[in-house]
């Protein structure tokens, strides 16, 4: 029975993932134990194939997740900054897990990139003497619903972000028009 779960969990690590032809093998030993006694345990190394999934672009990326959420994230994060996919988006990963991983840390950077940005410029109009405070009240708001799509990462909650981002920038907007 327990031979059965483990084999089970095996199977599933071993077991071919959804990934293009951009696969790079690596041999790594693994030592598994071959028991011949009760008392005595001998240790056997095998060589286990594991399977790097090269990426050299972010388009790679979307293929192999094959989500339709990041793919929209994708495409808002590109009207927002064109060159932000263009910088760092390739590597080798073991698993897709690694590569969901990785594009939700990048899509968090540069939330976090666009949110000091705007809490500094909401501070250099507070200095000159505007009153942006419901700007600020609204930019508030955007860690957490960054936490809330950490957690779940679903368009619906990058939405929430988005919207943010974008009523806090047309507001600054008209603060720039005023000067």
């Amino acid at each position: 029975m327990v031979e059965n779960k483990v084999m089970k969990k095996i199977i599933k690590k071993i077991a071919p993932k959804k990934v293009l032809a951009m696969k790079k093998i690596v041999t790594k030993p693994v030592v598994s134990k071959k028991i011949i006694s009760k008392s005595v345990v001998q240790k056997k190394i095998i060589p286990k194939r594991i399977e790097k999934i090269e990426v050299k672009n972010v388009q790679d990326i979307l293929k192999i997740v094959g989500n339709k959420d990041y793919f929209e994230i994708y495409n808002l994060i590109f009207k927002m900054d064109k060159d932000f996919f263009n910088r760092g988006f390739s590597g080798s990963f073991d698993t897709n897990k690694g590569i969901k991983d990785f594009f939700k840390e990048r899509i968090f950077d540069f939330l976090k990139g666009v949110y000091a940005d705007l809490k500094s410029r909401i501070s250099q109009l507070r200095k000159k003497g505007k009153k942006v405070m419901y700007i600020d009240y609204e930019v508030l708001m955007m860690p957490l619903k960054m936490k809330m799509l950490k957690a779940n990462f679903t368009l619906n909650d990058f939405l929430k972000v988005k919207e943010i981002i974008d009523f806090a920038e047309k507001e600054l907007k008209e603060f720039k028009i005023e000067d």
